[in-house]
Formats: structure tokens, sequence, C-alpha cells
């Protein structure tokens, strides 16, 4: 369990800093940030408590998410 939930603070930590670079969807997200376009779209939901929230802008149909 440890490991999954380290896992998971680097997956979050890596996301967090591609969002401080601005808004993105979860691919340009993912190219920021090194992650798998999946994994990056599976975190993001997950990451709400951590001030990530979607915005009212879309991007080639995708949402743009931003980091408060």
């Amino acid at each position: 369990a440890g490991r999954v939930r380290q896992f998971a603070a680097n997956h979050f930590n890596r996301i967090a800093a591609a969002l401080r670079d601005g808004p993105g969807t979860y691919r340009e997200i993912a190219d920021r940030s090194g992650l798998e376009r999946h994994a990056v779209a599976r975190r993001l939901n997950e990451m709400s408590s951590l001030g990530v929230t979607k915005t009212a802008d879309r991007r080639d149909g995708m949402t743009v998410w931003r980091i408060e």
C-alpha cells in the first residue's frame, strides 16, 4: 500500500508542477509532465482537494484544468 501511495504522490506532484506552468487539457498536462495520458486523466479528478479544478474553457472538445 505504501508503494501505491508513493506512486500516486509522484503523479500528483508532476501534474501539479505542469499546471503551475498554466492551465491545460489532460493531453497538454501529460506532455508537460512526461506522464502517460491515461494516468493524467485518471488522477485529475482525484486532485480536487489539492486545488486542481476544471475551468469553463474547452480546447479541442476537452476540459481545461487549472491549479489554484
